[in-house]
């Protein structure tokens, strides 16, 4: 997103992603810095096809960012870690950030794909739909210790991050544990 941007929220590109490709996204997530509720400039949206992946960029590289016009600034696309609304799911349904305000956690949208099957759920495309809750209670209780004692997502330069001497209360029966312990005596 290009720099003054940092004000621009979810709803906001929600909004853009429905003009662009309705129907056609089941997962939206614009980061956000809890210090200032202002945006990290980036966001994880899975798109129901790679040809959808292509219009959008095309609409973006053809329009540019609404409201920026004369900006030279161009969105860049990426394939994330994570690929596939199931995965996405897995890996935030145990997250502390589904803890944190509506607008600031990841988001789940029906798509033209999960209401064709049924006339009657029409109305539905592009409509939020409920993000699953957790399923393993020890994930969300690390995530949120680690998101209290060290931010939601610390900075990497922290030199027990770099070594992987962080210890948690969660930390049991891994080898990080073991010789975690031996550290201490």
């Amino acid at each position: 997103m290009p720099l003054g941007w940092s004000n621009f929220h979810q709803y906001d590109l929600e909004r853009l992603l429905k003009g662009w490709a309705f129907g056609q996204f089941d997962f939206l997530y614009l980061r956000i810095d809890f210090a200032n509720m202002c945006n990290v400039g980036y966001a994880f949206v899975n798109f129901d096809s790679p040809m959808t992946i292509v219009k959008v960029k095309q609409q973006l590289d053809a329009e540019g960012w609404p409201g920026h016009l004369g900006s030279n600034k161009r969105a860049a696309m990426s394939y994330a870690t994570v690929q596939g609304v199931e995965s996405l799911i897995e890996k935030f349904r145990n997250s502390s950030v589904m803890l944190e305000a509506p607008q600031c956690r990841p988001r789940l949208f029906w798509t033209l794909h999960d209401v064709c099957a049924d006339p009657l759920q029409w109305h539905l495309q592009s409509q939020e739909k409920p993000f699953p809750g957790p399923n393993n209670e020890a994930k969300l209780a690390r995530s949120r210790q680690n998101a209290e004692t060290q931010g939601l997502y610390p900075a990497h330069s922290r030199e027990e991050h770099r070594r992987g001497y962080f210890h948690s209360n969660f930390d049991r029966g891994n080898p990080n544990s073991f010789f975690g312990r031996l550290a201490y005596f």
